[in-house]
């Protein structure tokens, strides 16, 4: 949807004019999309399908892009999500 929608192609030509480093962006853009949609498995597929791809032309660790696409799509999230326990349980994270 969001390739046929265009704003894939819009998100990446407003990106490249921002100056803030690669793992910042990662982790905002993927907690506004949590915010935005409510969902923090789109967020962090959606990020992850943008960004993914550019992370070594970038020159960027994709495991330090991953983690930073991840920190922001759970960031706002709380257990009841669905996204929480995906992360939480790949990432052998505690709830606490």
């Amino acid at each position: 949807m969001v390739n046929k929608s265009g704003i894939g192609n819009y998100l990446n030509e407003t990106m490249q004019s921002w100056t803030i480093p690669v793992l910042l962006l990662a982790f905002l853009f993927s907690q506004i999309l949590r915010a935005s949609l409510g969902s923090a498995t789109v967020a962090l597929v959606t990020t992850s399908s943008i960004l993914g791809p550019l992370a070594v032309d970038l020159g960027v660790s994709p495991l330090l892009l991953g983690l930073a696409i991840c920190a922001g799509g759970v960031g706002l999230s709380l257990p009841n999500d669905s996204g929480f326990w995906v992360v939480s349980q790949i990432g052998n994270l505690t709830i606490p």
